[in-house]
């Protein structure tokens, strides 16, 4: 009997630092990562995710939302999580971090993140002078990094590479996954007037940052042109999120008569979440409802918090933060995938997607899709829109189901989590 043939990229590890925890379940810091790492863990490739429990995000310790998000197959250690294939892994580090996660753990790692600018636009800062935007981490990282000897050293978003210490990006090939183009998501807040929510960067930081790493993932080939242009001596490669999954659980059933449509918005409480949530409710769901009374409209995540005046709508039901993402989905007919600003890709689309669940979009929703998308996805620009494409469902020119196939084969097309990854495997030094 022959022997199986082996991956080339056996036993090679990364080291993925975080200030999220890697999950299926969450907003984009979450989700993205997790499904790389699993697209890398498919391949053979291990890891193992470094998210100390004393880092803050905007001022939330990690440690209580590490305990919201534990996903399937990680072990938390600590601070640490560990992929729990292969089972060595398991015992190696259980033996030899508790020392290094002691040292980590009596240091704050509390996250600077800069004061909201007064300015209409954020100032260039000059590169050189740039003060850190994280403070360096401790020494027992230097440590750990010894011991486990990572072929990869990858960096969840830019921010973190200013804690990396000169030593040790001079001594490890360096990635950084990038979820957007930060500079241009503010520029998009601010052009909304809206308030950043989020740690901004100048697209002089943002360059900054991302020439330190040897290699840069862009989420859609049109940010990969950008980051390319940004960064013309750094290597810069696509890694569209490999979410979709041809042999998930599909929720979507037989669709409600479509007088009796459930549509579902689901998000987490960011600016854009919420702002996409009172566009729907103050300009798209009153004309909806006044025509379909009998229609409903759910609302998922933590968004909701911000939805309250509505919550005695009878049209209306806050479902609030769900357990898992699957318990919102099986109850929807449609998924409200709208954004109508920001930046990256939509992670709620690509979610919808997974589940099975039929997707309408807004034009900024479509924003780094690959080709075909605007075929198969439904845009929606005001109520009227809307209106027009329940009529369609009315008269059977378009069905759900058949929207549904549409989207799916489009799917398996365009988004297989093998080809996806490719790009990025391909890139790294593992072999």
């Amino acid at each position: 009997m022959e022997d199986p043939v082996k991956s080339p990229y056996e036993r090679r590890k990364i080291l993925f630092l975080s200030e999220f925890l890697p999950s299926h379940h969450g907003h984009g810091g979450n989700v993205y990562p997790y499904f790389v790492l699993t697209g890398l863990r498919a391949q053979a490739v291990d890891h193992v995710t470094l998210v100390p429990d004393a880092m803050a995000s905007f001022g939330k310790p990690w440690c209580s939302h590490a305990c919201k998000f534990k996903s399937d197959g990680w072990v938390n250690i600590g601070s640490t999580s560990v992929s729990t294939k292969p089972k060595h892994w398991f015992r190696f580090f259980a033996q030899r971090l508790r020392s290094v996660l002691k040292k980590l753990l009596r240091r704050n790692f509390a996250a600077s993140v800069h004061a909201v600018p007064k300015s209409p636009r954020l100032a260039t800062t000059d590169c050189e002078s740039a003060k850190p935007l994280r403070p360096r981490l401790a020494k027992g990282l230097e440590d750990y990094l010894v011991r486990l000897q990572p072929h990869v050293l990858m960096v969840n978003f830019p921010y973190l590479i200013d804690s990396l210490s000169d030593q040790i990006l001079q001594r490890h090939y360096v990635v950084t996954l990038t979820h957007e183009l930060i500079h241009e998501r503010v520029e998009a807040y601010q052009d909304q007037d809206w308030k950043l929510d989020f740690q901004p960067l100048s697209r002089s930081q943002e360059k900054r940052l991302l020439s330190r790493s040897q290699l840069v993932t862009a989420i859609s080939e049109d940010d990969r042109k950008k980051l390319k242009q940004m960064l013309p001596h750094n290597e810069v490669v696509t890694c569209f999120p490999p979410i979709y999954e041809s042999n998930h659980e599909r929720v979507f059933s037989t669709p409600r008569a479509p007088h009796e449509l459930t549509f579902l918005f689901i998000g987490s409480g960011a600016v854009h979440n919420r702002e996409t949530m009172r566009w729907i409710l103050d300009e798209i769901w009153p004309k909806v409802s006044a025509r379909y009374p009998k229609m409903k409209f759910h609302i998922a995540g933590s968004v909701c918090q911000h939805a309250q005046d509505f919550a005695s709508v009878s049209s209306v039901k806050l479902l609030g933060r769900v357990p898992e993402a699957t318990d919102a989905y099986r109850d929807a007919d449609i998924a409200f995938a709208f954004a109508i600003s920001g930046a990256g890709v939509k992670m709620k689309l690509l979610e919808a997607i997974r589940f099975g669940v039929p997707a309408l979009v807004t034009e900024e929703t479509l924003r780094g899709l690959p080709v075909g998308a605007k075929d198969v996805f439904p845009t929606v620009f005001s109520a009227s829109d809307l209106l027009k494409l329940i009529g369609d469902f009315f008269i059977g020119n378009t069905t759900l189901t058949e929207l549904q196939n549409r989207q799916q084969s489009w799917a398996d097309t365009q988004l297989q989590p093998k080809n996806l990854i490719q790009p990025l495997l391909n890139s790294l030094p593992l072999t």
